[in-house]
């Protein structure tokens, strides 16, 4: 009983936390800093769904492979570990963008303004497989660097970095001139361009994604 109690006090009180840190790799939330409150309400809601998917391998174990005492706890542990974090990669994306998507519809007027989204709004608009041609300027317009982009992440403080790759032109354009290609209609539709403004680091990114 006493070992019952231990094994679920782990399960509770540290899968969450991995559910956490997955959904935190894939940008799917964005709880750092001043939001550990937030942090930890939703470590334990997750372990509430690790809670039960222990208590269902542990009924499984038990009846279909005979396994009791210390055994079962800690290969119920380890299953339950497996299992969570292979549901988690799978439904937490869709999950949070199910919620956020009826946040946007029932909000009074959202729906008619900017799309709210779980998550980093850099990560968001990065995440997905289309080569990314990134320009970077302060906020004096002046250059700062550019390239096709090869890495980028989130540190410990939220803030972006990135990773590019020389392209193929050797100079980069003043901002005006990015601006006026980015304009045309043509070049428009075949990127998709869009910009991020960074205000604390003061950096402005252009991205062409095609």
């Amino acid at each position: 009983m006493l070992t019952k109690l231990i094994a679920s006090l782990i399960t509770v009180g540290g899968m969450g936390f991995m559910n956490f840190l997955v959904t935190d790799q894939l940008g799917i939330v964005d709880l750092r800093h001043d939001h550990k409150t937030e942090m930890i309400a939703y470590s334990l809601l997750w372990s509430i769904f690790d809670f039960a998917i222990f208590l269902m391998i542990n009924s499984l174990l038990q009846h279909y492979c005979k396994l009791s005492g210390n055994w079962l706890i800690v290969y119920s542990l380890i299953f339950t570990l497996v299992v969570a974090f292979l549901i988690t990669l799978l439904i937490a994306r869709p999950l949070n963008g199910f919620a956020y998507f009826c946040y946007n519809h029932v909000a009074s007027g959202q729906i008619k303004k900017a799309n709210f989204i779980p998550g980093s709004t850099f990560a968001n608009k990065l995440n997905n497989d289309k080569k990314a041609i990134v320009y970077l300027y302060d906020f004096d317009h002046n250059p700062i660097n550019f390239g096709i982009l090869d890495e980028y992440s989130l540190d410990d403080t939220g803030q972006p970095q990135i990773s590019l790759v020389p392209g193929m032109q050797r100079i980069q354009p003043t901002y005006q001139n990015l601006i006026d290609y980015i304009s045309k209609d043509k070049i428009y539709e075949q990127y998709q361009p869009f910009s991020y403004i960074n205000f604390e680091q003061k950096w402005i990114m252009f991205v062409l994604q095609g």
